[in-house]
């Protein structure tokens, strides 16, 4: 008897656990919406591209450094150059030129870039992202 109700004690503790687990991850109705950055600069490393037929299941990794030409500023009277952010592309998120979605792997070095990205356990995850100019025109 003992036996069968350790087995059922384990039942409920594993169910009610996994229930648990998946209302943590809900978001709540009064915690605000994800907090968006806004980012506008050129592409300085593509370091993974992936696609799978669309524009929008694309996939990739690639860094921007902040500014219209990714120049270096000066600072106390010492030239610096601005520190690139890394942005991981997700499937959903899409490539978009001159109104229309392109593939990722049309993102290159030099190109300068308009996006929006979110911020999700130290991974900067794009949200919106727009190629303004493309480094070989």
């Amino acid at each position: 008897m003992k036996s069968v109700m350790s087995f059922f004690a384990a039942i409920a503790v594993v169910t009610l656990g996994q229930g648990w687990a998946v209302a943590q991850q809900m978001p709540m109705h009064d915690t605000p919406m994800m907090q968006t950055k806004a980012l506008e600069g050129v592409v300085t490393s593509v370091r993974y591209v992936s696609c799978e037929g669309t524009p929008e299941k694309c996939q990739g990794i690639f860094e921007v450094t902040p500014g219209e030409n990714a120049m270096m500023t000066q600072s106390g009277g010492h030239m610096m150059m601005e520190h690139p952010v890394t942005l991981i592309v997700v499937p959903g998120s899409g490539l978009m030129w001159q109104g229309g979605a392109i593939p990722l792997t049309r993102l290159h070095v030099g190109d300068k870039v308009k996006l929006e990205y979110a911020t999700v356990d130290n991974m900067n995850i794009v949200t919106m992202l727009t190629m303004t100019g493309m480094a070989h025109m």
